[in-house]
């Protein structure tokens, strides 16, 4: 058996094809709009609606307890040292946890 390498001469089919265009009218540079930093960087964005705390906190009769966190909503809440934490709440495991803190040891 003989082995010969096969000679091929590629098809070059090339179409003259013209890309039709469009003309780009010079443009003038358009100024930027002037920004009022002060709208911008003293934005307090926040997703808590301060209207709908205020009534519930109002409802509950807990106003008196959170004096400041309805304007803390609006306004941002202040720089520096927070206040003091009085107590803290720990809960005991619920009835949930324990039975699935068993459930995952098995």
């Amino acid at each position: 058996m003989s082995v010969v390498p096969a000679t091929m001469m590629p098809t070059l089919t090339m179409v003259d094809m013209l890309a039709p265009f469009v003309l780009i009218p010079n443009m003038v540079p358009q100024h930027a709009p002037k920004i009022d930093l002060h709208q911008i960087l003293y934005k307090i964005v926040t997703p808590y609606v301060p209207e709908a705390w205020r009534q519930v906190l109002h409802n509950a009769g807990l106003t008196q307890n959170y004096p400041n966190l309805v304007h803390d909503l609006e306004f941002g809440s202040p720089f520096g040292n927070p206040p003091s934490i009085d107590f803290t709440f720990i809960p005991k495991i619920s009835c949930w946890l324990k039975f699935s803190q068993i459930t995952l040891q098995i």
